[in-house]
């Protein structure tokens, strides 16, 4: 029977200690990890490259990417009623400018690292991968909470209604929107976080507002329980950004690398044919530590 641990003194067997503990506990699940989903084309560019690509968010399936808080939002607007329908057009204007004036750029990941919806989504309908992360490991090297200046691993929320998400990003909107958002009824907690993380400066205010659409989403999207590395930039500030064809559409992107000892884990489609030996031969090939494991899914590619 193959020992699981070998000797604890010399580093080699220090290191393979290590990443056998790792995958066992990620196996049984006592790790916090997050899982993206991708085709087999982008599963050999992470295990080779360590690296991301943070590409544009509107070019995801989710057609209302950045707009459900805000149209939702809007909706509650004229209801109020000291709330003209020219008012809210105003409003609805300078958030869209700020919208239009900056790039959403990001990957997804899932807590769920097996999940069937996710698999027909953004996997090649179920014929590519999911590649299983350390969170902890992602949260330290992308931690700033402003992800204006550089990248963000960040949680998503879905918007129920009265939800503290929701609550909180209406007061952000309505500081950085309103033309007289001096005059807003702003809790006084919310005041000193913005003092603390909102330039004074207007543009930059609108802008980091428009970032936070960006981290809730429709309650639709619930299952996917999303987490995701973001960046909300103006092309001209974005730093080494690189350009890609995608359904006919040139958009920016920017890559960001991680650490191989990052990767926890590795989930072979429902559809996909690779035998699991050639992937355990790819990740060592790369260095990488990880289980391998087929999914439970039963779904046919159509």
């Amino acid at each position: 029977m193959a020992r699981l641990f070998y000797c604890v003194v010399c580093p080699a067997c220090l290191a393979f200690n290590l990443g056998k503990l790792k995958q066992f506990l990620g196996v049984l699940g006592l790790l916090d990890q997050i899982s993206h989903y991708c085709s087999a084309n982008v599963f050999l560019s992470l295990i080779q490259r360590k690296e991301f690509w943070l590409t544009s968010l509107t070019s995801s399936n989710d057609r209302a990417e950045g707009r459900w808080m805000l149209d939702n939002w809007l909706d509650g607007l004229t209801d109020e009623h000291d709330m003209t329908a020219e008012r809210v057009g105003a409003i609805r204007g300078n958030a869209q400018a700020a919208l239009n004036e900056n790039y959403a750029l990001g990957i997804c990941f899932s807590e769920e690292s097996d999940l069937l919806s996710q698999w027909r989504a953004y996997s090649d309908d179920a014929t590519g991968f999911s590649v299983t992360f350390n969170r902890e490991m992602l949260q330290r090297r992308y931690a700033r909470a402003d992800f204006l200046a550089s990248p963000a691993l960040i949680q998503i929320a879905y918007g129920a209604a009265h939800s503290p998400q929701v609550a909180r990003a209406d007061q952000w909107l309505r500081l950085a929107f309103f033309d007289d958002a001096a005059d807003c009824q702003i809790d006084n907690n919310v005041t000193q976080f913005l003092e603390a993380e909102f330039s004074s400066d207007l543009s930059q205010r609108r802008r980091l507002a428009a970032a936070l659409l960006f981290s809730i989403k429709s309650p639709a999207f619930c299952e996917e329980k999303e987490w995701r590395i973001l960046h909300y930039s103006s092309l001209n500030a974005l730093r080494n950004v690189e350009f890609r064809e995608h359904k006919t559409v040139i958009s920016p992107y920017v890559r960001l690398p991680f650490e191989r000892e990052a990767i926890i884990g590795v989930t072979l489609g429902p559809c996909n044919d690779t035998p699991e030996d050639v992937v355990e031969a790819l990740l060592k090939a790369n260095g990488v530590h990880a289980w391998v494991r087929k999914s439970a899914a039963s779904y046919v590619s159509r």
